[in-house]
Parts: C-alpha cells; sequence; structure tokens
C-alpha cells in the first residue's frame, strides 16, 4: 500500500509537471522510501523518550499516540518523504515496545477511543465523496454517465483479476523455488489462495488517494478528468465492498474452505495461554507466598479459584483440542453469568433512583461490572 502510494505521488507530479524521467524516478522513489522509514523511526524515538520518561498520565500518553502519527506524517512529508512509510515504522517501532510502555489504564481506554476514531475518519472520507458525489457526475465533462460506469467495471474487473494474478504465483512461488520453505511449512491449498486473492477489498485508502487529486495543475488550467477518476474510484470501492465482501461468505462454502491443519483455533490459543498464566500464578504463589496463601483468607480463595481453572483448561485441553463438553460448559456459564450482569444492572438503576450512596461510587462499580462483561465476552 506504502508503495503504491509513493508511485501514485510520481504519477500525479508526471501529470502536473508533463515530465518524467524513469532513472529519476526510481533513485527518487528508493530515497523517498528509506528517508520515510527514518523520520518515521526518529519521531517514534522522541515520543518513546516522552511516555518512557516523562511523568505522564493514561490520558496523556493517550494523547501522545493519538499526535504521534500525524507528526511522523507531516514530518516527512515536509521534507518531501514518504509519509505513510514513516507512520508505518513509527507505529510498529512504538507498538512492539508498548508493552512496556503502557498500563491497564491506557489500554482500556486506547481500545475504544482508537475503535471510534477509525470509525469516525472512515465514515468522514465517505460522506465526503458521497457529497461530492452529485457534483461529479454532474462534471464528468465529454463523458456521458453510462460511459463512466463501463470504465468503472472494467477496470473493477481488471482490479480483481490481477491481485488473483499476483496472489497466486506469490504463495506458491516460494514453495516451488525455496526448500527451507517447503520444510517449514505446508503449501496452501489453491483454493485457500484463490480466496485470499479475492478478499482484495478497496476501501477508505483508495478514495482519499483520489481525493487527494489536486483541483487544478500547476498552470491554474483544471485537473484532467479528476472528476471521472473520482466516479470511478467510488464504483471500484463499491463493486470490490459489495460484491466480493458479500459473496465471501458462499465463496467459502462452496469451496468448502476449513482451518489449515496447522492453525491452532483461537479458543484454543486463549485456552492455552490461560493454562500457562495460571500455572505460572500457581508456582509464584506456592514458592514465593505459601505464608501468605496459609494465613490470608483472600489470597487462600484465589489460589483455590487458580487451582480450578488450571484443572478446567487442562481437561479442555487434553487430546490437544477443547473438548466439545468443555465449551457447551463455557457457553452455558457465559449465559447465566451475562444473566446475572444484568439483573446487577437493574439493582444498581434502582439504587440510583433512591440516591442513598453517592454518584461517583455507583459509577466505578458499573465500570466493575462492565470489565468484568468484558471479559467474559472474550
Amino acid at each position: 500500500m506504502a508503495s503504491s502510494l509513493i508511485v501514485f505521488r510520481f504519477a500525479l507530479a508526471a501529470v502536473l509537471t508533463g515530465q518524467f524521467v524513469l532513472q529519476k524516478a526510481v533513485g527518487d522513489f528508493f530515497l523517498i522510501a528509506t528517508m520515510g522509514i527514518l523520520t518515521g523511526l526518529a519521531v517514534a524515538v522522541v515520543f518513546y523518550g516522552f511516555h518512557r520518561f516523562l511523568p505522564t498520565t493514561p490520558s496523556i500518553d493517550m494523547l501522545l499516540t493519538i499526535m504521534a502519527p500525524y507528526l511522523m506524517y507531516l514530518t516527512a512529508e515536509r521534507f518531501h518523504f514518504s509519509g505513510v512509510l514513516a507512520v508505518v515504522s513509527g507505529g510498529l517501532f512504538l507498538s512492539i515496545r508498548s508493552h512496556r510502555l503502557f498500563n491497564y489504564e491506557w489500554r482500556i481506554q486506547a481500545r475504544s477511543i482508537w475503535s471510534s476514531l477509525i470509525f469516525l475518519l472512515n465514515g468522514l472520507v465517505f460522506i465526503l465523496i458521497g457529497l461530492q458525489l452529485p457534483s461529479i457526475i454532474d462534471s464528468l465533462g465529454q463523458y456521458s454517465v453510462r460511459e463512466a460506469i463501463v470504465y468503472a467495471l472494467v477496470i473493477s474487473a481488471a482490479t480483481i483479476v490481477i491481485r488473483l494474478l499476483y496472489v497466486i504465483p506469490n504463495a506458491l512461488l516460494p514453495h516451488i523455488f525455496s526448500a527451507k520453505v517447503r520444510r517449514m511449512e505446508r503449501r496452501p491449498p489453491l483454493k485457500v489462495i484463490f480466496l485470499a486473492g479475492w478478499a482484495g477489498m478497496r476501501g477508505v485508502v483508495a478514495l482519499a488517494s483520489a481525493l487527494a487529486i489536486p483541483m487544478t495543475l500547476t498552470n491554474g488550467e483544471a485537473f484532467p478528468n479528476r472528476n471521472l477518476i473520482l466516479f470511478i474510484t467510488f464504483i471500484v470501492i463499491l463493486i470490490t465492498l459489495v460484491f466480493q465482501g458479500l459473496s465471501m461468505p458462499l465463496l467459502t462454502r462452496w469451496l468448502k474452505v476449513k482451518e489449515l491443519d496447522e492453525q491452532i483455533p483461537e479458543e484454543q490459543q486463549l485456552a492455552e495461554i490461560r493454562l500457562l498464566m495460571a500455572k505460572l500464578s500457581l508456582n509464584n504463589l506456592s514458592s514465593r507466598y505459601a505464608k501468605d496463601v496459609a494465613a490470608n483468607a483472600m489470597l487462600n480463595r484465589y489460589y483455590r479459584d487458580l487451582q480450578l481453572l488450571a484443572g478446567n483448561m487442562q481437561r479442555s485441553l487434553s487430546g490437544g483440542a477443547l473438548a466439545k463438553e468443555s465449551v457447551e460448559m463455557k457457553e452455558h456459564f457465559h449465559r447465566i453469568f451475562l444473566d446475572l450482569t444484568t439483573q446487577r444492572r437493574n439493582e444498581l438503576e434502582r439504587i440510583r433512583r433512591e440516591k442513598v450512596y453517592d454518584s461517583e461510587i455507583l459509577r466505578e462499580y458499573e465500570y466493575m461490572l462492565d470489565l468484568e462483561e468484558a471479559r467474559m465476552r472474550i
């Protein structure tokens, strides 16, 4: 994606200036990409220092994480490097170290805030193109709406076919030419490769790129066929999202695609991690806090709960997969737990109306209920 945006930038520059030299373009491509990555890493190191050494709070850390990608992008673009690669490289640098930088409060805030921001930004781009679409259709110039739709359908088909022609060889060639790859992993079935190639839906990045096309050339004339490009982009996104997106479940069932043998189901992965963490805690409690467990009723109860959890997980994972009865038992437990949570919420609302307890305390308990429910729904 990042490299395609750099190529898109060169294409725009060629249209705006009327000049294109292949040798210079190739050199500039690698310069822009490399310096974009280095710029992103440099800005990320500065933000790492802020998070690591300054006396921040979860709210301040959250603000810094929102500011970071914008500063990475703007800094790189200021020096005419790739802002997208700067954000990718800097974001990866901070993401890998996030478990050491942030605490649980930040992670709870970040999950909800970033979900809302991503939804908002995606929606905003589609709203913008939707508001412009009537004027774009009226300003297609020498092209009729029918001609524009035909062009869009042809380009949509070409987009789907080109992705398939790229994905299929890209998945097969490493197994053909590399003995090491053949030893390390099994070649994916052709139907799985085809499904991966079919999942090439276009979205907000393509739309934002089209909107980034300038209105005029450097001499003041209108950018040639800008409205046609926007219209075609919108149709391509619509076709790939609706046609390919809605056909994915049907195609998966028709091809009878199942999980690869070596892929561990998510439910089993989570159970294995919970078992490892429970055993770790039990070992620490037995070796370092044995006296405290014996003397402290709360620690003793926690120790017994961990023993019960570890035993249940061990039985569930017997034979290398979650037993069917264990999954059914867990689902039954979840249903009852969530029903009890609903009853507690109703009682909390009744208490709130009586105005006996402080509203802050009631909100704190409601937040505790939210965390319990979120943990249960994972």
